[in-house]
């Protein structure tokens, strides 16, 4: 019997100038505060796309940040079993990566360009929030002085809806949907004006081109795009009960953020469950 997969997420920052955030100088509008029915909507739409779960559609994420020599300790321990603990020992966990092993002399790493997020008052009181980003993989030299971008994103990026906290069951877990768009799709999106009268026409268009990209999925491709639409489009009201368009930040990149990372995953052993045997009830 197995309980649960764990999947570990190491993100390990190499050094501050070669893993930082760059934050977008232009002045940011209002928050992106939606009307709780409005959110809980869009939360019910997007969890009809799901197909499928796994490690990179929906996690619960517990983050600490931790000293290498804590880490290697805690890899020790796992691959081990804890064995040279007096106190604690079990059979060692099979720890596997995560990701494609890169070239020898290379390392994984991603570029994501985050845009403001949308949030709401859920259930219970817990924060909802919805983000747009978009993220590039690439393999970069030990010594970080050249990079080249993974084949599945050389010419396209992954546009992402991240979902923090999406439901009351979900509380510190994330939702994510992702289809691909061409660069200059992407681009495009990132420069559009919401605020026209042409930018429903707009995502029609991306719609048509993101659908020429194999790996993309149909349903995917209409319920991300048609949130990203209503969400850039958001307005509230302003002096004189003029709108002002705060939802053309949740496509505009913010700020950009790099990392290199290990992802392991921990598949959990099955466990040998004794067969209780209940006598009978007496007469």
């Amino acid at each position: 019997m197995k309980l649960f997969i764990l999947g570990l997420s190491i993100i390990v920052f190499s050094s501050v100038s070669y893993s930082h955030a760059y934050e977008s100088p232009n002045p940011i509008h209002s928050k992106i505060r939606l009307p709780i029915p409005a959110g809980q909507k869009m939360i019910r739409d997007m969890k009809l796309l799901e197909t499928s779960t796994n490690l990179t559609s929906s996690r619960k994420e517990l983050k600490s940040v931790v000293s290498n020599q804590t880490w290697e300790r805690i890899l020790a321990s796992l691959r081990t079993g804890g064995a040279g603990n007096p106190t604690h020992s079990a059979p060692p966990f099979d720890l596997k990566l995560r990701d494609a092993v890169a070239e020898s002399g290379r390392r994984r790493g991603n570029l994501t360009f985050y845009g403001k997020a949308a949030s709401f008052t859920n259930l219970g009181g817990m924060k909802t929030k919805i983000r747009m980003r978009a993220r590039i993989y690439f393999t970069s030299l030990e010594d970080y002085r050249e990079a080249k971008r993974d084949p599945i994103t050389q010419n396209r990026a992954y546009l992402e809806i991240k979902i923090k906290n999406p439901t009351a069951e979900q509380r510190d877990g994330s939702d994510k949907y992702r289809i691909l768009l061409d660069d200059e799709d992407l681009l495009r999106l990132f420069r559009a004006d919401a605020t026209a009268p042409e930018f429903s026409n707009f995502i029609q268009d991306l719609k048509a081109h993101a659908a020429q990209i194999p790996e993309n999925d149909p349903k995917k491709i209409d319920g991300i795009l048609n949130l990203v639409e209503t969400l850039a489009q958001f307005t509230v009201p302003g002096d004189r009960n003029t709108p002002v368009p705060v939802g053309v930040d949740f496509i505009r990149p913010r700020y950009v953020t790099t990392y290199f990372r290990d992802s392991y995953e921990i598949k959990e052993r099955d466990y040998e469950i004794p067969v209780v045997e209940i006598p009978p009830p007496s007469e």
